[in-house]
This record gives C-alpha cells, sequence and structure tokens, in this order.
C-alpha cells in the first residue's frame, strides 16, 4: 500500500489545498482507520450475545467488555515503544486482524468452539491491535504530506482523519444492525 501518488502531484499554495488533495495523498491511512473501527465496532456489539463453554457461567460478555477497553487503551501507547514503521505495516496489520472477524462471529454461539479462553486472547489481540492501528494512523497521516506539510494542511488533513473515524462510526453501526436483523 503506497500512499505516493502514481503520478507527483504539482506543489500547491495552502490556500489551493482541498479535502479531495488530501485524500489522494492518505486514503490508504484513512481506508484503515475505517475498516479498524467499524470491525471493532462490530465485534464489540456482539459481545451480549457470547455463550460460555461453561454453562453455569453468564460473565463472559463482561469480560470480552473490559479485556477489550483495556487492551484497545493499551495498544494506543504502544506506539510509543514500538513506533509503526508505514502505512503499509498498519495496512498489513489492519488486513491480518479481520481474520479474527468471522471466527468471532462463528465461535459467538459455539459453532467453532474456540473456548471462552479463545475468545478472551482473540478479543484482547483484536482490540490490542485496534487501539495500536487508530493511534498509528493519526501518527503517520501527516507523512503523506511531504511537500505540502504546513500549518493549513496538516489541521485540513487531520479533519479528514476525523472525518473518516466518523464515517466508521457509521459504518460499524449499519453492519452491526445489519447482524442483528439476521438473527
Amino acid at each position: 500500500m503506497d500512499i505516493s501518488p502514481s503520478q507527483p502531484l504539482p506543489t500547491i499554495s495552502d490556500t489551493d489545498v482541498t479535502f479531495l488533495f488530501l485524500w489522494k495523498r492518505t486514503w490508504p491511512c484513512c481506508a484503515s482507520l475505517i475498516i479498524t473501527v467499524a470491525s471493532s465496532m462490530a465485534v464489540a456489539s456482539s459481545f451480549n450475545q457470547t455463550k460460555s463453554t461453561n454453562p453455569t457461567s453468564d460473565s463472559l460478555p463482561r469480560i470480552l467488555f473490559y479485556v477489550r477497553l483495556f487492551s484497545d487503551l493499551l495498544g494506543r501507547p504502544a506506539t510509543l515503544l514500538f513506533p509503526p514503521r508505514s502505512v503499509s505495516c498498519v495496512g498489513l496489520i489492519t488486513a491480518a486482524r479481520l481474520i479474527f472477524v468471522p471466527l468471532f462471529f462463528l465461535d459467538v454461539n459455539n459453532t467453532l468452539v474456540l473456548g471462552d479462553w479463545g475468545m478472551i486472547f482473540g478479543v484482547a489481540a483484536f482490540a490490542f491491535t485496534s487501539g495500536y492501528v487508530a493511534t498509528g494512523i493519526r501518527q503517520l497521516a501527516p507523512n503523506a504530506l511531504t511537500d505540502t506539510r504546513t500549518e493549513v494542511t496538516v489541521p485540513k488533513q487531520s479533519s479528514l482523519i476525523n472525518v473518516s473515524f466518523s464515517m466508521a462510526v457509521l459504518l460499524g453501526l449499519v453492519v452491526t444492525f445489519v447482524l442483528l436483523l439476521k438473527k
């Protein structure tokens, strides 16, 4: 996933910077953020439907909630200890973490039976990488503005990342409602 355009974009003045121009420069960052947040919301919204392999326990949904919360939180400062090297690296993490989504939904009703510990560790890894990717994207996105990085373009680009986050939340809600309607 290369963030440089196929043809070099001309150097432009601060007043000419549009969101379309910024999108062309940072779309891999925006796409990774959208995929990460939307999938995280879809998984987290199904915690209350998980069934424990222990029929006498009803605490698995609560455990998954707190595991997700703290793992996501720990993934954010991890970018200080292990800074993401490139947008391609973060994109690879984004793609790899999507493997967990179907496994989670298959195991919600004990179809796959990862077991309680498998679900807990899976959710922990999924949420940790969610926090890592979301924070890493915010750190890497300004680097895509190499020849146009100014006091005007960076805040505009940050706004674009925020819009992408909002789009991810909406997409996550839509996916959640579609999954709920199918049940």
